[in-house]
């Protein structure tokens, strides 16, 4: 993994791998189990597939050998559901405050 640190997308790669699941641990708990599982697979599966087919040149890459910067794959996500309406959470009815008395 020496060609990582010096290539700067791979750099990218890596820090984009690192960050993806940084957020998914952050806020898995939050998330319902099946859109949980669908971006825990994504992390795993491709976002780490397309981390590693930099590191074994299986990507584009330019006259120079560095590699072109290329976006990470995004296909399993489009197969997350989000609920057409969010749901609003209702507030009891205000209660106004007294008013104090007026003063003459």
């Amino acid at each position: 993994m020496t060609g990582e640190m010096h290539d700067p997308e791979m750099s990218y790669r890596r820090g984009y791998h690192q960050g993806a699941q940084q957020v998914f641990d952050a806020i898995k708990h939050y998330l319902p189990v099946h859109q949980s599982s669908i971006v825990a697979a994504w992390i795993a599966e491709d976002v780490c597939k397309w981390r590693v087919a930099g590191l074994k040149r299986e990507s584009k890459r330019d006259h120079d050998g560095s590699t072109v910067m290329c976006k990470p794959p995004t296909g399993r996500l489009s197969s997350i559901r989000v609920a057409a309406k969010p749901q609003i959470m209702t507030l009891p009815p205000c209660v106004s405050a007294p008013v104090p008395p007026a003063h003459s």
